[in-house]
Order: C-alpha cells, then structure tokens, then sequence
C-alpha cells in the first residue's frame, strides 16, 4: 500500500507538477505502475520479455489519450 501511496505522489507532485505536459506524465504513471506492479504475475503466467512491456506501453498510451481529451473537452479543465 505504501509503494502505491508513493507512486501516486511521485505522479501528483512530481511529474504533473514540474512542467511536464500532463498526457506523457499520465502515460509514463500508467506504463511504470503496470511495469513495477504486475511484473510478478505476468512472470508467475510465462509472459516475460518485450511483450509485457510493450502491453504496459499500449495501456499507458490507450489511458492517456483518454484521459486527457475527457478532461480537455468533457470536463473543460485546461491541462497543465
């Protein structure tokens, strides 16, 4: 729980905070939490290799891009 809580901050006050446009800092939360977060249980199913990090980079892009335009044009909040 505490490594979640960290990556979270790390997200909220570092990366979002510190001039990096908010769809490569969603991208680059969403693609490191599955990296270091699911690595255990994509090793324990025998998907090791490239394949779980290109996986990891689809969800990350997929999550951003969505993200970012619900804020953008549903919600009308300016991004950073």
């Amino acid at each position: 729980m505490a490594w979640v809580f960290g990556a979270t901050m790390l997200y909220a006050l570092v990366l979002v905070g510190h001039g990096i446009p908010f769809w490569l800092a969603t991208f680059l939360f969403v693609a490191g939490f599955i990296l270091a977060f699911d690595a255990d249980r994509q090793a324990d199913l025998g998907r090791r290799g490239p394949g779980t990090a290109l996986r990891a980079c689809v969800y990350g892009v997929c999550t951003s891009a969505v993200v970012t335009l619900v804020f953008e044009y549903v919600f009308l909040v300016r991004l950073p």
